[in-house]
């Protein structure tokens, strides 16, 4: 395996991209959502231009999302107070403001988007929300819990400040299981085969063998890496870091675990101050 390659940037910026296909138009419209803590926004950038074609506000310091792409929804997570924003995507529009417990970090969607759940980091929660009802209905008890992220058997995966990974039944609602990757992570997502899973912890990417819940691969970058997305295809993902300022996007090559190029998210892709 190639050495990793070390990323210098003078950043302090992260982005969290979320694509959803665009609702009521004849020809599909494929948008990303970026959410911007600085300055309380969330963008619809449109991916065929590139451009923002939309900002619509978002209270409470927004760091991260979740999209329900079959009812058009975005949840939004903010921390100032802990809170879970509902955007209705056609019209963006907020629709809910969900209450969670204190100090959230991350959020994920349950495959049949019954559910979000909410990790609370001091309370050392997870907030169960029925979407059905945009209400918490249980609280599952996890230590220092920080990322989140729905694994291909449907479980979820939450990361513990000691390195641990608590697995929760989503079905039940309970912790069936304990793994380590050695660090706590900030977000996961996983390739279309369900192989491998891509951890965004500080300082770099973890790369797990998701059969033997292992740690197989460690790629360096410099910052605090928030978000990642992997594309439809598997073959590459995307890795947002943050450091002095500015921040960039990582291109991991995932034939090779090689980090190929990085994209600067400002000025190429104004999105708002701090974007997450």
């Amino acid at each position: 395996m190639k050495k990793p390659m070390k990323f210098l940037v003078a950043s302090v910026v992260a982005a969290l991209l979320a694509l959803v296909l665009g609702a009521g138009t004849a020809q599909a419209q494929l948008n990303a959502y970026v959410v911007n803590s600085g300055d309380n926004t969330l963008s619809v950038i449109d991916t065929a231009t590139h451009t923002v074609t939309a900002t619509i506000p978002v209270a409470g310091s927004p760091f991260s999302i979740a999209i329900d792409p079959a009812r058009f929804l975005a949840y939004v997570l903010t921390g100032s107070p802990g809170t879970v924003t509902v955007v209705d995507l056609p019209t963006n529009t907020v629709v809910a403001a969900i209450p969670v417990d204190a100090n959230p970090f991350a959020l994920a969607l349950s495959a049949d988007r019954a559910f979000v759940y909410v990790t609370n980091a001091f309370s050392e929660t997870v907030s169960v929300i029925d979407t059905a009802t945009n209400t918490v209905t249980n609280s599952v008890a996890v230590e220092f819990s920080h990322g989140a992220a729905l694994a291909p058997d449907g479980s979820l995966w939450v990361s513990q400040n000691s390195g641990d990974v608590s697995v929760i039944d989503t079905a039940t609602h309970t912790v069936t299981s304990t793994f380590s990757t050695g660090i706590s992570w900030n977000d996961a997502a996983f390739t279309p085969d369900g192989a491998f899973a891509y951890l965004a912890a500080n300082g770099g990417t973890l790369i797990v063998d998701v059969a033997t819940r292992t740690v197989i691969a460690s790629i360096e970058t410099d910052g605090v890496e928030i978000g990642l997305a992997v594309t439809p295809d598997g073959a590459f993902v995307y890795q947002p870091f943050a450091i002095f300022g500015l921040g960039g996007v990582a291109v991991i090559d995932t034939a090779s675990f090689w980090p190929g190029h990085y994209r600067w998210t400002s000025p190429s892709l104004p999105t708002g101050p701090s974007p997450m």
